[in-house]
């Protein structure tokens, strides 16, 4: 064998990794299913937290509302101010997008990689919707 076809011959070997951490959930069923698994499960959570910004949406107008009402009957409409539909609305959008940007960051990674990132940003969502309510019921009296 000439130099030439040594060379090439090593160039043409590459290791296969046939673990399931390289992040190829081709190469495993199992990895698959855990993905899957692991999926269902960050789903079930930010649909929880998306229900919960919902009823937010729902309620809280109506209950501010009622307590203009009040302030109107008893001369205080200085105290009025408008429904924050803004912060309502970033608590209901902001699972949604988290959702995806962790599915996003954690394309090509092993699975555990993949649940980081995931549970990075549920933890970056739940901050949002924490301090959206905090920021409501302070303002508001609710």
């Amino acid at each position: 064998m000439s130099r030439a076809e040594v060379d090439d011959e090593l160039l043409d070997e590459t290791p296969e990794d046939d673990t399931p951490e390289n992040g190829d959930m081709r190469s495993s069923t199992g990895v698959f299913v855990g993905w899957i698994v692991m999926l269902a499960l960050f789903a079930l959570l930010y649909a929880y937290t998306t229900w919960t910004a919902v009823q937010n949406v729902i309620t809280v107008p109506p209950l501010i509302t009622r307590n203009y009402d009040f302030y109107r009957a008893n001369g205080l409409d200085g105290l009025i101010k408008p429904v924050p539909w803004t912060p309502l609305v970033i608590a209901v959008v902001s699972p949604v997008v988290g959702f995806v940007a962790g599915i996003l960051l954690g394309r090509g990674r092993s699975l555990w990689r993949r649940a980081l990132w995931l549970l990075v940003v549920f933890a970056a969502v739940s901050a949002v919707a924490a301090s959206v309510s905090a920021s409501i019921s302070g303002a508001f009296g609710l």
